[in-house]
């Protein structure tokens, strides 16, 4: 027999207080925390389909843990600002959309953001796309150094037909992507006239 739970929003905010309670932590619970009290996914799938974890995490005041959701926030962040310096209308997508921004109510874009990774044979920024095939019309892809100087590169969904990314700290076949704010208007250009 199927239970059916009528999810309010009370029944939401009581089943996380009692996982941080359980768990004995100060953070927002992550998927696999709820998902080992649990035993199922009738929780996670729930927040997903709501304010998901960053929605949940602000409504109930708890910091969330120094993940991914975490850095991809912030990355979005970062890419706000940076676009509504240069005159860009920039709405942020809820947590489950499957792009981050839309620019001029028309331009899908995806934020990836990446510190500085020091490896053997070089350093690079690695970027996980996790699908081959986009749902965004641009990646902006956010570089960290190790001084928190940013560099932008503005890529064409079409150029990354690969679930990763990894671009040289000084130098790569995507350099030439580097502050190409000419990209989004290009996109902007092609809307405007087929609408």
């Amino acid at each position: 027999m199927v239970i059916v739970i009528n999810w309010t929003e009370d029944l939401i905010k009581e089943n996380i207080l009692n996982i941080v309670k359980t768990l004995d932590i100060s953070h927002m619970p992550t998927r696999s925390e709820i998902r080992g009290v649990t035993g199922n996914d009738a929780l996670t799938n729930k927040i997903s389909k709501t304010d998901g974890y960053y929605g949940w995490a602000k409504k109930l005041n708890l910091p969330v843990k120094n993940n991914d959701t975490l850095t991809g926030k912030l990355g979005e962040r970062t890419a706000t600002e940076i676009l509504e310096k240069r005159g860009y209308e920039v709405l942020q997508m809820s947590q489950n959309y499957p792009f981050d921004l839309l620019v001029n109510q028309s331009v899908k874009i995806d934020v990836k953001y990446a510190n500085l990774y020091h490896g053997d044979r070089g350093n690079f920024y690695s970027f996980a796309l996790r699908k081959k095939y986009s749902s965004c019309d641009i990646y902006l892809l956010i570089s960290n150094n190790d001084a928190n100087e940013k560099s932008i590169f503005i890529l064409p969904a079409k150029d990354a037909v690969q679930l990763q990314i990894s671009i040289g700290e000084h130098n790569s076949v995507y350099h030439k992507y580097l502050d190409r704010y000419d990209v989004i208007d290009k996109y902007l250009k092609l809307y405007a006239e087929i609408a």
